[in-house]
């Protein structure tokens, strides 16, 4: 009589166990398939987790961030913005996960807008504009701008963008705690703007 070993048992749970997935899935030649993708239940990854991710994968290179998996962070592509821009009401956040003025102002913004029971902070990589419609929002939207800083945080009412914070010319590991107030306290004046108060 053969004795098995912890190992030995550990490797047939472990093949019974693929081959009951292979059996489950009809063999899928895909990965995810396979596997559970963390996401909106239905295997697509949200638009707060896709930011999470985004900015976080850069945490070694600057400004260290833990962002929220539940944060309020909905992506605009260029067709959405202009008309976000010439309808809508919200805040507007462009910025780059490169950019530490942009990593370092998200904080901020994210307490500036919960502690106004603001539901989402619309997301806009400037970097992935087409020519046209980089220009369209330098014209018609950015006051006086001759490129897209970042970070740009719009605070727009009804079409009309009632406030505007850019970014600071204080490198942001030099930023005091009183710069980081001024910032705040101007992002919640833009807030009282927007929601017409």
């Amino acid at each position: 009589m053969r004795v098995l070993l912890a190992g030995e048992i550990m490797k047939k749970v472990v093949l019974t166990f693929i081959i009951g997935v292979l059996l489950l899935t009809g063999c899928s030649e895909k990965i995810e398939d396979l596997l559970v993708i963390e996401g909106n239940g239905n295997g697509n990854k949200t638009d707060s987790m896709k930011f999470k991710e985004e900015f976080e994968a850069l945490n070694s290179t600057g400004i260290e961030l833990d962002i929220d998996i539940n944060n309020p962070i909905k992506f605009l592509n260029e067709n959405e913005i202009i008309n976000f821009l010439e309808e809508k009401t919200g805040v507007v956040f462009m910025g780059t996960p490169n950019c530490n003025q942009s990593r370092n102002i998200l904080p901020i913004l994210f307490e500036v807008v919960d502690e106004n029971n603001i539901d989402s902070i619309y997301y806009l990589n400037p970097n992935n504009l087409k020519e046209e419609v980089y220009v369209s929002l330098l014209e018609n939207y950015l006051e006086n701008a001759q490129e897209i800083t970042t970070p740009n945080v719009l605070f727009v009412r009804n079409g009309e963008v009632v406030g505007r914070g850019v970014a600071s010319s204080t490198p942001p590991e030099e930023m005091t705690h009183y710069q980081k107030d001024i910032i705040k306290e101007n992002y919640l004046n833009f807030i009282l703007k927007m929601q017409g108060e």
